[in-house]
């Protein structure tokens, strides 16, 4: 009957092994999206902030530095590498500079309206003085390496108008050299800008388009090949995830490594150190599965902090290899230890059930794997594992000592353990030090140096660097449009005065209907226009009806429809405007991302005066530091409720105040002396923090409840220390080598596991009743 139960068992965990897998390999999907691990926002800024990190436009910029080979062989790579890209489906615009990088279809659009788009237009852009003005500087331009294009454009353009739209659309920085391109101040790069098709932070399609501008770059087969310098927030986001990956694998090869060694040198069977990994794997596989049920996808940072989360499930099969006698079965060894084991699983899992209820998709589902992972591993160590280990084959005698004596001193001690965590926290305290990290800049793993040329090529280029922002609000683009017009003069005054270096708005590209009505009032009519121009050419070597396109132009212009949004449809310069004026919950909003902004309370104040609700000034990297508190404090919250619901739990399986309480002290002990010492160097805590105290939770409670395990007999308490023993250095391990890291997230998580686990290990074992060979019950 017994051998039928076996069999049985062990057929439903290879069935459900197999269904986990199918669902695993054949339907789950792995995403990237990091917005799902942020809340959704409570104001306008904050939503705002989480649509332009999905779908902004300006989010989607990546730019381009080519560098170390000589200037025309950069300018030609520049433009051939423009011209592949624009060709490619993962780009919907390349500029670097050139008129001839350009959709033909948006030149003609800015050329067909350029009285209407043109910033110059107004009643004294066609005096007879400036138009002989005018026309001295096409002939100078005429005999300088772009004269081909301007003697094309000339007659119908002698005023440059097209050139004055395109240095608008273009940014800020004069390009060098003959064909337009653009270069660094001192011509050592050649820059581009171009904006991907894909979200900014959908993460593989952006890798995607990184692999393939690197492909173009060799695929040129330029001598010498430049270098290539990309950058942008895609970019960084693309490199943090390769370096916390590489990072990652390195340290785990080793940590497995160091683990495997260990339990060798412990167990001495490459058997039991096979079947340590069974319960883990199957709670991993269980999690993934129960996570695409119920999701339907599984995050990448789910995946990797919810394996970190539940790592307390290899303490389980540790638990049954130690606590087994000579020559006991393995059924016989766990049926002692599992009514604490349960208890253990059940109140750390019940921790982790809070998270499913936080309200962030990423958070539930970090809840959901931690509840079904550690549920899963617990069972196959309960049910399975026992079945699979031959009797008598886990006798171990490491360390070769009693370790009972080493419980004994700490149990002396334990106030001295008490008064040193105290004597840190009041440190710490008078120290001032901030407890909580406010500045997600601290957590990336880009370099500072890597931040700051990505801010040197933003203003090479005049890409906008969306930090501090305007933010109008209107029934309709029209109303948004016109409050722009009326906030430039104030900015240029800011700009002038050092306040910020520069500014960008919709109105820059598309003028209001009201703005191109007045052009179109400042165009003279044909004939005035004609004798104008008659005064003007006087002296200059110009035949006569050389601008009578000019004139015809001027006229049409004067009656045209004013260009609306809906003009730009389908061509590249609708996405410029695009990530400026858009709609939102049915209401217009209108950007303005300022540059350089030196001294934020006076902007403030400036916006204050304007006593217009329409207007807003927003710092992005505020709103964005105040979302992820918010995060954090919804979090907390839930593992509040959490550790609520563990504390009823103990108390009822423990069936005495006293008991728990010896249970909970080292976990209390372990969490404030783990983020005493964090704070003791300088390392604020983040939510990657907060990940990693979950796991010490979890440790301190399986630490807790079998060092106070009622057992009456000095020999399995002396199984019980060495399990733990062997529990706590095999963690400590793992963590110690990821805690060697220099990505602030794996340090994060390395460094307060390590510091936490030892210190559950020292408070658990100092306050533990189980120090004599007969204990009464409390």
């Amino acid at each position: 009957m017994i051998a039928v139960r076996a069999r049985l068992v062990l057929l439903l965990w290879l069935a459900w092994v197999v269904t986990a897998v199918w669902i695993v390999l054949a339907h789950t999907r792995v995403t990237s999206e990091l917005t799902e691990f942020l809340p959704p926002g409570e104001d306008p800024s904050e939503q705002l902030l989480l649509e332009q990190v999905r779908e902004g436009a300006t989010a989607r910029i990546i730019l381009l530095a080519l560098y170390d080979a000589p200037h025309e062989v950069l300018a030609h790579t520049s433009a051939s590498l423009a011209q592949a890209l624009r060709d490619s489906e993962l780009f919907t615009q390349v500029n670097n500079g050139a008129l001839s990088s350009w959709p033909a279809r948006d030149r003609q659009l800015l050329f067909e309206h350029r009285y209407l788009l043109s910033p110059h237009i107004t009643d004294s852009r066609f005096t007879t003085e400036v138009l002989h003005a005018s026309l001295q500087e096409r002939l100078h331009t005429l005999v300088s390496p772009l004269g081909m294009l301007e003697k094309r454009l000339l007659p119908r353009d002698p005023t440059g108008e097209l050139q004055n739209i395109l240095q608008v659309w273009a940014g800020t920085q004069t390009p060098v050299g003959a064909s337009g391109i653009w270069f660094s101040t001192d011509g050592s790069k050649a820059l581009l800008m171009v904006q991907t098709r894909a979200p900014a932070f959908a993460l593989n399609a952006q890798a995607a388009a990184l692999a393939r501008i690197k492909q173009e770059v060799a695929r040129l087969g330029e001598k010498p090949t430049p270098k290539l310098l990309l950058s942008g927030p895609a970019v960084f986001a693309v490199e943090a995830r390769e370096t916390i990956r590489s990072e990652l694998a390195l340290l785990s090869t080793l940590a497995v490594a160091s683990l495997a060694l260990f339990l060798l040198v412990v167990y001495r069977s490459p058997l039991l150190l096979l079947l340590t990994a069974v319960p883990l794997a199957t709670g991993v596989l269980t999690a993934i599965a129960c996570v695409r049920l119920a999701f339907g996808s599984i995050h990448g940072i789910t995946l990797a902090f919810g394996v970190t989360v539940i790592g307390v499930a290899v303490d389980y099969p540790i638990h049954l290899f130690s606590h087994a006698h000579a020559g006991e079965p393995s059924t016989r060894a766990f049926a002692r230890i599992w009514p604490t084991l349960r208890l253990g699983v059940l109140t750390t899992a019940l921790g982790y059930t809070a998270m499913v209820f936080a309200g962030f998709p990423g958070v539930s589902q970090l809840g959901v794997f931690a509840v079904a992972g550690l549920l899963g591993a617990a069972a196959v160590t309960r049910w399975v594992l026992p079945l699979l280990v031959p009797a008598g084959s886990h006798t171990s005698q490491w360390p070769g000592f009693s370790l009972s004596a080493l419980t004994a001193s700490l149990h002396r001690w334990r106030w001295l353990l008490l008064f040193v965590l105290a004597a840190g926290i009041t440190y710490v305290v008078s120290e001032h030090r901030p407890l909580w990290e406010t500045d997600l800049a601290t957590l990336s793993p880009i370099p500072a140096q890597r931040r700051a040329l990505d801010q040197e090529l933003r203003a090479a280029v005049g890409a906008p660097d969306v930090r501090q922002l305007l933010i109008i609000t209107g029934d309709d683009a029209e109303q948004v449009l016109q409050r722009s017009e009326s906030l430039a003069p104030a900015l240029h005054d800011l700009a002038h005065r050092n306040v910020l270096a520069g500014y960008d708005a919709a109105s820059r590209y598309l003028p209001s209907v009201q703005t191109q009505r007045d052009r179109q009032a400042a165009l003279p009519s044909a004939d005035v226009l004609e004798t104008r121009l008659r005064d003007a050419m006087r002296g200059l070597p110009f035949r006569q009806g050389l601008f009578a396109p000019f004139i015809a132009d001027v006229t049409a212009a004067k009656g045209s429809k004013p260009l609306t949004l809906a003009d730009f449809r389908d061509t590249a310069l609708e996405l410029r405007l695009q990530a400026l004026l858009f709609t939102q919950r049915g209401r217009w909003v209108g950007l303005i991302p300022l540059r350089g902004v030196t001294d934020d309370a006076k902007l403030r104040a400036w916006v204050t005066e304007l006593n217009d609700s329409r207007v807003r000034y927003v710092d992005l990297k505020q709103t964005a530091n105040r979302l992820v508190n918010l995060y954090r404090d919804k979090a907390l919250l839930s593992l509040t409720w959490g550790a609520g619901a563990i504390v009823f739990v103990l108390w009822l399986g423990l069936g005495s105040l006293r008991g728990m309480l010896r249970v909970l002290l080292p976990i209390a002990v372990a969490v404030t002396g783990a983020v005493t010492v964090l704070l003791a160097v300088a390392q604020p805590l983040s939510m990657f923090h907060l990940v990693a105290l979950l796991l010490v939770v979890g440790v301190g409670l399986d630490y807790g409840l079998f060092f106070n395990r009622i057992t009456g007999d000095g020999s399995e308490f002396e199984q019980t220390v060495r399990a733990l023993a062997v529990c706590a250095i095999s963690t400590t391990l793992v963590f110690g080598l990821l805690s060697l890291s220099q990505t602030p997230v794996l340090h994060a998580i390395g460094s307060t596991v390590t510091v936490g686990v030892v210190l559950c290990f020292l408070s658990a074992a100092a306050f533990a009743r189980n120090l004599a060979p007969t204990t009464a019950r409390v």
